[in-house]
């Protein structure tokens, strides 16, 4: 149901009225839709919605495909057994990087290049799901040895895999017959801000967006994983994005967050024990901001 409504909202000749025939006959996903139509992030006005075509049109159909197909992506994650992942925090990474890439698109100005951007952002670590699942026993050696080693997750699967987890979500796009400019930028959204410049306009500025939508996203949320590795993008990166207030997006993103979430059917680890649960005391780290911008990623 979700491919079929992420192919009927792309074409131009789509209406608000047969893409709301179509989500009707999935029960969860047309409530999903109905609360997120309705939350304060999508409806600033506060009207209250009931009618899925009014829902649609007030998303937009390019949103409403992508949405669409990324919570039927997001529900996978609630049935993946994975003793080692927090699933709520899954969950709520990628809504929080859904939430701030909307915002970077209408801060920059960037809505001549936003398709594909959406989906990107909020399925980005999907693949990270999609390797654990086929590779259990790799991925239980490898936060074992993140633990004893002190070393990023990402770097583990450098070392294990050939692809990275965002590459293998963007193949396994393709595979779905997903157009590839819409999954573009999830190639390299896992490469260093430094090698990006090798991509021609717009692409380096879709990834550059996604990948800061990541880091807002998870700042968002409010809560790290022991072997998550952050790249900060340097004060140029944002001047050419047109990012001038990242702490506003930021505590936007984390309003709008909580929102959302009180809107939505959150995931559950479906019994699922933790071996490696969330660090519960603050850690000291010695810091230092060497930016000129009046913003700092810590808070």
């Amino acid at each position: 149901m979700a491919l079929e409504v992420f192919a009927l909202a792309s074409l131009s000749t789509s209406s608000p009225q047969q893409l709301a025939t179509v989500i009707q006959c999935d029960a969860s996903l047309a409530a999903e839709l109905l609360r997120l139509a309705n939350s304060s992030f999508y409806n600033r006005g506060g009207q209250k919605i009931v009618d899925l075509e009014l829902a649609v049109t007030r998303l937009g159909h390019n949103r409403v495909g992508e949405l669409a197909f990324a919570t039927h992506a997001l529900a996978a994650v609630s049935s993946a057994v994975l003793p080692w992942m927090d699933v709520e925090l899954a969950w709520r990474r990628s809504v929080a990087t859904g939430i701030a890439i909307e915002l970077l698109i209408a801060q920059g100005e960037h809505q001549s290049i936003e398709r594909g951007l959406l989906l990107s952002a909020i399925m980005q670590s999907l693949g990270r799901v999609v390797l654990a699942t086929i590779y259990p026993q790799h991925y239980a050696r490898m936060v074992t040895s993140c633990q004893q080693r002190g070393e990023s997750l990402l770097d583990q699967e450098r070392q294990t895999f050939p692809e990275n987890h965002a590459r293998v979500m963007s193949r396994l796009l393709g595979i779905w017959n997903i157009p590839q400019e819409v999954y573009q930028p999830l190639k390299y959204v896992l490469d260093d801000y430094s090698s990006l410049c090798r991509l021609p306009d717009p692409e380096r500025a879709q990834v550059e967006l996604v990948k800061l939508a990541v880091l807002v996203g998870r700042t968002a949320a409010g809560a790290w994983e022991p072997w998550d590795q952050v790249e900060f993008p340097q004060d140029l990166i944002l001047q050419r994005l047109r990012i001038y207030t990242l702490a506003e997006i930021i505590e936007q993103t984390r309003a709008d967050l909580k929102d959302v979430v009180n809107h939505s059917a959150k995931p559950t680890t479906s019994g699922a024990t933790r071996t490696t649960p969330l660090l519960t005391r603050p850690r000291w780290l010695t810091y230092r901001n060497p930016s000129s911008e009046p913003i700092d990623f810590r808070a």
